[in-house]
């Protein structure tokens, strides 16, 4: 017969026991990085068949090796901008086909806006903005935007991008105001210095810097579609179809040297590629106002490419492959994008 002590000991064991094995868990074990890459360059092919089906041209050429790693210079800004999201990982063709798809769809809210309304007004607008930032306003949208050549859904993107850069904007203004309001406050009723106001502070201060380094970022996208635009002015309009009789189909003034045409096409991610390789672009390198034209200071950049860099290698070492399958449907990377306003979202 089991004694009372006995039972009470027995007991105790098998509650330690419960104890010491209920806190092992199941350790996932890292996945393959072959199949990893494999992952993402599907992804990425995925992505940038639909962009270019779309008229977007993606932010780097096929040529590049998926994942890229280090790309070269005239595309490694705007992958970091991709890559500074991060939803992103190494999947940057996801990342900027959920930011096109954002403006596709604000493309077609603004449309049923003002399908009551003079279509002038918001052409008005968008000639408005682009004196603003120092360029040429000569735009001719159409209402039905299913109708409209690639140039022109291009310039509508590049709006899309300047409005929220002036909401961004408006934003930072919006916070320095509460930051010297806080001290000028903290001044007047004698709590400078208290750990209320300093709090207080930090955190608008916080923020700030926030908004700071996302203007900066935005620059970035600005200056690289600005450069996409022009790329693609150099190319004209699609040549017309010709009557062989006319002869004129055969003059060399209608051609650009193969040359050009080279350089554009890489410009614009055009190059050619295996089926297993996709392409895409990135907005390293953007406009806006007077900031759109200008190139990012030698200080301000090597400070927040570098730091960012870091980021970015220290998210490739730790983060899950099913990162990447949440790139697809991820959001409008400009996380501020959210509270926009109904023509934004």
């Amino acid at each position: 017969m089991i004694s009372p002590n006995e039972s009470f000991v027995d007991d105790l064991a098998a509650r330690a026991t419960v104890e010491k094995y209920g806190n092992i868990r199941t350790i996932t074990p890292p996945p393959d990085e072959e199949e990893d890459e494999e992952e993402s360059r599907v992804l990425e092919a995925q992505a940038r068949q639909a962009l270019e089906s779309d008229g977007c041209p993606p932010c780097y050429p096929s040529y590049l090796d998926v994942p890229v790693r280090n790309p070269p210079e005239e595309y490694r800004q705007i992958i970091d901008y991709w890559q500074s999201f991060s939803s992103t990982d190494d999947v940057v063709l996801c990342a900027q086909r959920s930011d096109w798809r954002k403006f596709r769809q604000s493309q077609q809210r603004l449309r049923q806006h003002y399908w009551k309304r003079p279509f002038s007004i918001y052409l008005d607008e968008i000639r408005e903005r682009r004196r603003a930032h120092g360029l040429d306003d000569k735009v001719h949208l159409l209402l039905d935007s299913q109708q409209q050549t690639r140039q022109q859904n291009w310039t509508e993107f590049q709006d899309y991008h300047l409005r929220l850069y002036e909401w961004q904007e408006n934003k930072r203004d919006g916070l320095q105001q509460d930051l010297d309001n806080v001290r000028k406050e903290a001044g007047n009723t004698d709590m400078e210095g208290s750990e209320h106001a300093t709090q207080q502070e930090r955190a608008i201060q916080q923020r700030l810097e926030y908004a700071e380094t996302t203007l900066r970022w935005h620059e970035v996208i600005l200056r690289w579609i600005e450069q996409c635009r022009l790329a693609m002015d150099s190319l004209g309009p699609p040549p017309t179809i010709i009557e062989k009789s006319s002869g004129d189909h055969k003059s060399p003034s209608n051609r650009q040297p193969c040359s050009k045409r080279r350089e554009i096409m890489a410009v614009l991610g055009k190059a050619r590629v295996s089926k297993s390789t996709p392409k895409r672009p990135n907005m390293r390198t953007r406009t806006s106002k007077a900031t759109v034209c200008k190139p990012i200071s030698v200080g301000s950049a090597a400070t927040l490419l570098g730091s960012t860099q870091q980021q970015i290698q220290k998210r490739r070492e730790m983060k899950p492959r099913r990162a990447k399958e949440k790139a697809l449907g991820q959001p409008l990377p400009q996380r501020v994008a959210k509270t926009f306003g109904s023509l934004m979202q």
